[in-house]
């Protein structure tokens, strides 16, 4: 949802609108969804007819909305995948609005945070199970427990969960980058709870199998084995690297798919 200054296609000038926007194909796209308002102030730009509902006439203006056409990129390998966890709602609007907020205003290529990637986990267990976060914890009995750093329901909620850990002396770091096996670490714990196979695959192919956290090898493991999560090339994992947006998006939609069978 955006609201400000959108242009009448006809006298160009402008007027106090809100219109909405929705993620496609790897990019959004804006809609204006006021078709067909009448009465003594209506403008031409709010009615339908005139293409309104595919055609935005806020484009000249959009400086003002962080720079939209320069944010919210996805890179091409990762698009289609991006644009259907949307689809699936693993994507939950509280990581949209940390993103939006965020200092680069971009959303996918960013390093991702262990705050948004604990409530991307969170969001899986909801689509999957289609119950509220509130329903399953109680279904599991579990309670909540708390972290000094950070109060988000979803990061406690996957706490409780056992999706994921703090740093041993009471923080979580909910806004430290996630590195490439804290995320591998959630996701094998993810599917554990949605009683997936915990087998393992073979790392020996990884010439930096050392530099994983011998706490992370096995969920590794099974993240390889499920083909939830590969390597950064066929001989390394770079298990300290940070793991982008987009990556976790793509992992989490992974594994959804493989719990759905």
């Amino acid at each position: 949802y955006y609201s400000g200054k959108a242009y009448n296609p006809y006298t160009l000038e402008p007027a106090d609108h809100a219109w909405n926007a929705f993620f496609a194909d790897g990019e959004w796209h804006l809609v204006d969804v006021t078709g067909g308002v009448t009465g003594a102030n209506r403008q031409v730009f709010f009615d339908a007819s005139i293409e309104q509902a595919t055609q935005p006439y806020a484009t000249a203006n959009l400086k003002e909305f962080w720079s939209m056409e320069n944010r919210e990129k996805v890179n091409a390998w990762a698009a289609d995948d991006v644009t259907q966890a949307f689809a699936y709602g693993l994507i939950p609007y509280t990581c949209i609005d940390d993103w939006n907020n965020s200092l680069t205003k971009t959303i996918c290529t960013d390093n991702c945070s262990r705050k948004s990637f604990a409530q991307m986990a969170v969001a899986l267990l909801e689509a999957y199970y289609g119950k509220g976060i509130d329903e399953i914890l109680t279904e599991k009995g579990v309670t909540i427990g708390s972290f000094m750093d950070t109060d988000d329901p979803a990061v406690l909620a996957a706490n409780a969960l056992g999706l994921v850990n703090g740093y041993g002396n009471g923080p979580f770091g909910p806004e430290n980058s996630i590195t490439r096996q804290e995320a591998a670490a959630i996701l094998a714990r993810t599917a554990q709870v949605l009683g997936l196979p915990q087998n393992g695959a073979d790392l020996s192919a990884f010439t930096d199998y050392s530099q994983i956290g011998t706490w992370a090898r096995e969920s590794v493991a099974v993240c390889k084995d499920l083909g939830v999560m590969q390597g950064t090339s066929d001989t390394a994992f770079s298990p300290l690297a940070p793991y982008t947006r987009e990556q976790c998006i793509v992992t989490i939609k992974r594994l959804f798919e493989t719990a759905r069978g």
